[in-house]
């Protein structure tokens, strides 16, 4: 088990700025097992998934200076890693004299462990790209990191509580995407995850090291594949080069075939000493046996370890093996249980403790027995998803009781909690009754159901989602909110145009919606960068913005490229987005792409630049007003 440590942006950050080796090797450990073995079930084949890996992680320290605002890396390596390995399958299959070797190893392939394990290997790492980037994180961080919930709500930066949700709901999502790809899971997914995800941590530990090496060697510049990728993208008429670029391609092959044939010899003395030690599986149902073989069961205790589990940085093994006894019971047996907790002469903080560990896996078996017991916005929001009509009646016939009346915060709180809840269920199934249901609240709190439901929401709910806002928001919020899953259709900041036009497309955006996306598309920094730098971006990339601008709303190129410039001086040096926006004026774009640099505070700093840009301006009043401004201004530091 991974204990917590620096978070993944200090490290990468301690590698970048101070160029130690040892912070970039930290992050590979980390992350190995999750990258190896990503690689190895979408493979099938060990050569292949370790060169998948070294590739993933190069790209790691490759890409490293953009990543730094990711509070976790593991989503994105889980589909570098996966994208990487299809790739190498693809080469393979179209090479004839590879294909029947490429399936023969498949065939013989037999992921470890357990059967459960086995059966979710050949469409786990599919269902987990499916997921939306938050729920992937969570399940990454929580099984595959082993981080307590503390821990996991502390990486992504939100309340405990909200950790504990955003686990639960994304668990119950790759539960639905692992069933549409015909794998059963039953109620056991969580604790099969923790046990599998411990093995692949294991595995890769030996390798780590040469990974590390390997994508530091690249990533600095100076190794053979960075010659290699610097060679073949110069563009050069010389006959010379050609032969130059083959010989450095042909020593950069060599090189990194001879790190696989390493990295292989590893995995083969790993995969002998796993060989003759008991899976941790095997291990884990012992130990679960012995914990409900003692009776009465001493729940004192059991809580005690739960909490001691969490206060030691991390969940302890004792810790994973009781809350695999809990997804190893019955509806009967975790009813049971809850009643002799609830009986049991137990402190309040150990009660919660346990009511808090038994209550997921019953609320996975029976959803509707949750809701009623403990007045359960998630289990209702479950239980709205199986069976709305029944969900709805009763949560009618609690309106009606006035349950959720009175002056205590916390029934304001509860109600406003299921109303989320029901939103997000019942919003591709049933959106009549979600309009019913967020009239309950009050205007000024419809926003947040809505806001809760964009971001869990798939990309054919956006139709149904759009009409909720319409419906039930003035436009001074409609505006806003509809640019919300702009923010969340890409990765890392990062969308693609036609992502968002496909999204104009499914809301039928008014035109002042569209106005709204795309100016907020372009001001957050969110569109994409032709050198995969985000802190570099490119002339040839704002023309790019503009190019899509003008096909979606030629009435915006100006304004956009305004907000884009403004949006880039938040993570870019001033001098070059002042040479961006001089470019664009002198090609006619008019004196709105000059304002944004010359408003920005950063303008004291560079007073001669800026006076240069004042001076451009056509309108002689605000030419005057700016260079004013900047004579009053203090020097800059």
């Amino acid at each position: 088990m991974q204990k917590s440590g620096p978070s993944d942006p200090e490290l990468l950050a301690e590698w970048l700025e101070q160029r130690r080796e040892s912070a970039f090797h930290v992050l590979v450990s980390r992350y190995a097992g999750l990258v190896l073995m990503t690689a190895k079930r979408t493979c099938g084949n060990d050569s292949m998934a370790a060169e998948a890996s070294q590739l993933t992680f190069i790209l790691l320290a490759r890409k490293a200076s953009s990543l730094l605002t990711c509070a976790s890396l593991g989503g994105w390596l889980h589909r570098a890693a996966l994208m990487h390995a299809k790739n190498l399958l693809r080469t393979a299959r179209r090479e004839s004299h590879k294909r029947q070797s490429l399936q023969d190893a498949m065939e013989t392939f037999t992921p470890q462990p357990g059967d459960l394990w086995k059966d979710l290997q050949p469409v786990l790492d599919e269902s987990l790209a499916a997921l939306s980037v938050t729920d992937r994180e969570a399940i990454l961080l929580r099984f595959y990191r082993s981080l307590s919930v503390r821990e996991v709500a502390g990486t992504l930066g939100i309340a405990t509580d909200a950790a504990q949700k955003r686990i639960d709901r994304a668990t119950a999502r790759l539960r639905n995407q692992l069933t549409r790809r015909g794998c059963q899971t039953g109620g056991s997914l969580a604790g099969v995850m923790l046990a599998g995800f411990a093995t692949d941590v294991q595995a890769a530990a030996p390798l780590a090291t040469a990974l590390a090496s390997d994508a530091l060697a690249a990533g600095a510049g100076a190794a053979p594949a960075s010659g290699f990728l610097t060679a073949v993208t110069t563009k050069t008429t010389s006959i010379v080069t050609p032969l130059v670029i083959l010989f450095a391609a042909g020593a950069w092959l060599v090189s990194q075939r001879q790190s696989i044939a390493r990295v292989e010899w590893q995995s083969a003395t790993l995969q002998q000493h796993l060989a003759s030690v008991p899976s941790l599986a095997s291990t884990s149902k012992t130990a679960v046996k012995s914990i409900w073989d003692r009776k009465p069961i001493d729940w004192e205790e059991i809580a005690n370890q739960l909490n001691n589990g969490e206060g030691a940085g991390g969940y302890l093994r004792s810790t994973m093996r009781i809350e695999e006894g809990f997804l190893a019971m019955s509806r009967g047996e975790l009813i049971s249980s809850l009643d002799e907790v609830e009986a049991a002469k137990l402190s309040e903080r150990n009660r919660v403790t346990l009511v808090n560990r038994l209550t997921p896996p019953l609320r996975e078996k029976d959803p509707e027995y949750v809701t009623k017991r403990y007045i359960s916005a998630l289990a209702l929001g479950k239980w709205a998803s199986r069976d709305p009509e029944q969900a709805l009646a009763w949560f009618d016939a609690q309106l009606a009781a006035g349950t959720f009346k009175g002056t205590t915060a916390s029934g304001i709180e509860i109600l406003k909690e299921m109303v989320h809840e029901l939103t997000f269920s019942l919003i591709s199934i049933d959106p009549a009754s979600v309009n019913r249901v967020l009239a309950i609240l009050p205007e000024s709190q419809r926003i947040q159901a809505l806001h809760f439901g964009a971001n869990r929401m798939k990309k054919e709910d956006h139709a149904a989602w759009a009409d909720l806002f319409r419906t039930q928001l003035p436009d001074k919020d409609r505006l806003g909110v509809v640019t919300w899953p702009v923010s969340e259709l890409g990765e890392i900041g990062t969308l693609g145009y036609a992502e968002v036009s496909d999204y104009l497309k499914r809301i039928n955006a008014a035109p002042d919606e569209r106005r709204a996306c795309i100016l907020d598309f372009a001001a957050n920094k969110r569109f994409p960068r032709s050198s995969g730098n985000f802190f570099k971006p490119s002339l040839e990339d704002l023309d790019a913005l503009r190019d899509w601008v003008g096909t979606e709303e030629a009435e915006l190129v100006n304004p956009a490229t305004a907000a884009a410039l403004k949006g880039l001086l938040s993570v870019c040096a001033y001098p070059p987005v002042a040479h961006f926006a001089l470019h664009y004026h002198q090609t006619g774009a008019g004196d709105e792409v000059l304002i944004p640099l010359l408003e920005n505070h950063r303008a004291r700093e560079h007073r001669d630049l800026a006076r240069r840009l004042a001076k451009k301006l056509s309108n002689k009043q605000r030419r005057e007003e700016f260079l004013k401004q900047l004579d009053k201004l203090p020097p800059g530091p």
